[in-house]
């Protein structure tokens, strides 16, 4: 185990996502595990706790039958933070197991540690990436059947509006999604675990100081998105919409991405495809710039 003296972690929780999300702006990844609402969003699946030094964040979840951590220096390099913890592991905690590890870093450690590191990456982790820019618009060949979805919105649903998320509306999105878990939730165990992580956040939202918006036609709720801004990236953790309106995923995408990928953000990142096939056709329909991997490490 860790020695706890040297580094105290504490249990994620409502109130400390201010308090990560300070320390992850002074030096923000592009890869959703990094973000303070999708760090709180599936803390209780995980277990999540955190610690803070002067040099990093330290982020430690039960993961594959023990304790997994996660990186994030705002001082120095990788590889010392990764050394830090390393040395703080007493011998029975051995081999010392990092997740969400990007490709960099990934070498980077095998570089460093050489045969004492093992790897394992899977698809299903990897998070889909998209320029700002191509989601506000869907201009171009690649994206006429975004347009041709969105046109039949339009033309279907001409009292249709796109509203942030307030106080004002706010029982509106917790009323839709209540509706929406009984039309369309799977019973399979992951559908349930999200439907978990989605309540709470809901339940939490006013702590959360996470940019969300909301598809209306007339007064009837179509749909609705939340997320986060980090460095240039702009987050979408949740995104719900009724399938009983041709175009209302591709409507929530775009105005989503035009409420909020404002300046400084350049990409979208729509996080994992979970390994849902469907999910992957839709992400994959998007054009993705990039698809970011992330590895497993174990440290002998």
């Amino acid at each position: 185990m860790l020695e706890e003296h040297l580094l105290n972690f504490k249990t994620v929780e409502a109130e400390d996502v201010p308090r990560l999300r300070s320390y992850i702006e002074k030096r923000p990844k592009r890869i959703c595990d990094f973000t303070a609402g999708c760090i709180y969003m599936w803390g209780q699946y995980y277990a999540t706790a955190y610690a803070l030094d002067e040099n990093a964040l330290y982020l430690r979840v039960e993961y594959s039958a023990g304790y997994c951590y996660a990186i994030l220096p705002v001082s120095g390099s990788y590889i010392q933070s990764v050394e830090n913890l390393y040395k703080r592991c007493q011998d029975d905690c051995r081999p010392l197991k990092l997740c969400a590890v990007i490709k960099e870093e990934y070498e980077a450690l095998a570089k460093h540690f050489g045969a004492r590191i093992s790897a394992s990456t899977r698809r299903n982790w990897s998070d889909y990436v998209y320029l700002a820019e191509a989601m506000r618009e869907f201009s171009g060949k690649k994206y006429h059947r975004q347009r041709n979805h969105i046109n039949a919105f339009i033309r279907d649903n001409p009292d249709w509006r796109f509203e942030p998320i307030g106080k004002s509306n706010f029982n509106d999105v917790v009323s839709f999604y209540d509706e929406y878990r009984k039309k369309y939730q799977k019973e399979a165990t992951s559908a349930l675990v999200e439907a978990k992580a989605v309540n709470t956040v809901l339940s939490t939202y006013d702590k959360l100081d996470l940019p969300g918006g909301i598809l209306y036609v007339g007064d009837e709720v179509v749909g609705f998105s939340i997320g986060e801004v980090s460095g240039d990236t702009l987050f979408v953790h949740i995104e719900k919409a009724s399938t009983e309106y041709r175009g209302s995923y591709q409507m929530l995408v775009r105005e989503f991405a035009r409420e909020y990928a404002k300046d400084p953000v350049i990409y979208i990142n729509r996080e994992d495809d979970a390994g849902d096939e469907g999910l992957r056709a839709s992400k994959l329909s998007y054009r993705p710039i990039e698809l970011i991997d992330k590895y497993l490490i174990a440290i002998e």
